[in-house]
């Protein structure tokens, strides 16, 4: 089932998911799992963990998006995004469209593959 409480919007940032997190955590049946939109929040919400002291990944699943450097260094498990390729594939598209001289008709969808990296912040759900 979807929890609607369990679904938090808020500004981005490190900050703000700690204090988005605190409103989870502190529910009557807190979730087992965040799955935050970034990496950055996902030590926010890590910090929340910490000062309430819940157990992450015993009572609490963190992931995080991005595979940021602090996310190897914090064993943060994230969905890894190829940052690089991607900024290589969108600078090879602009080039060949001012080369090509030629407007844009259609829409342009490419996708590269993401990948989970599996590290010391996830468990499965406890019972």
């Amino acid at each position: 089932p979807i929890h609607p409480e369990y679904i938090i919007e808020g500004e981005r940032g490190r900050e703000a998911a700690y204090y988005m997190a605190k409103q989870l955590l502190n529910l009557p049946h807190p979730p087992s799992a965040i799955f935050a939109a970034s990496d950055t929040q996902a030590i926010g919400v890590l910090d929340a963990a910490r000062e309430l002291g819940v157990a992450v990944p015993e009572q609490l699943s963190v992931i995080g998006y991005d595979d940021i450097r602090d996310a190897t260094y914090l064993n943060l498990s994230t969905i890894h995004q190829p940052l690089y390729e991607t900024g290589n594939l969108g600078a090879h598209l602009l080039l060949t469209l001012i080369e090509d001289d030629a407007p844009l008709t259609q829409p342009v969808h490419q996708q590269l593959p993401v990948e989970l990296a599996r590290r010391q912040t996830t468990a499965p759900a406890p019972d």
